[in-house]
């Protein structure tokens, strides 16, 4: 007997959860598309100058009070898991560049406290900052 044909025999809620374990299980599994001609552009310029950092948008937010870095990690994984441009890298496939879509992982939040410096942790920040916006991103 097909699943199509067990599938007249189940519930609308087990089919529900048939449905819902499908799709998970579809979304573990990295996926090969196309890129957009804007994509294949960047692909080639990042070919001629690999880890340059022209492309690279840096901005900084200034919290003030305490954080919560286990709600910021959670926070960041779920945004993550919900855009797939998040999860994106590029593959040679036949030649041509393609995107490479992963599935949701859980991120390595690095932290660097700075409260043990007396003088200079706004300075250190800011070191920090411009180091990180300097760093090319790997396609």
């Amino acid at each position: 007997m097909s699943i199509l044909q067990k599938g007249l025999k189940l519930s609308p809620e087990e089919k529900r959860a048939l449905l819902a374990d499908l799709l998970r299980k579809k979304s573990k599994q990295a996926r090969t598309v196309a890129t957009s001609f804007a994509q294949q552009r960047l692909w080639f310029l990042d070919q001629l100058d690999p880890q340059s950092a022209a492309f690279n948008i840096a901005r900084a937010t200034r919290i003030r009070g305490r954080l919560d870095v286990e709600a910021l990690t959670n926070a960041l994984n779920i945004l993550v898991a919900r855009h797939e441009s998040l999860r994106t890298n590029f593959a040679l496939a036949d030649g041509e560049p393609a995107q490479v879509i992963s599935s949701p992982q859980e991120i390595d939040l690095a932290i660097v406290d700075l409260q043990g410096l007396d003088h200079g942790a706004e300075d250190e920040a800011r070191r920090l900052a411009a180091e990180a916006s300097d760093c090319g991103f790997d396609l």
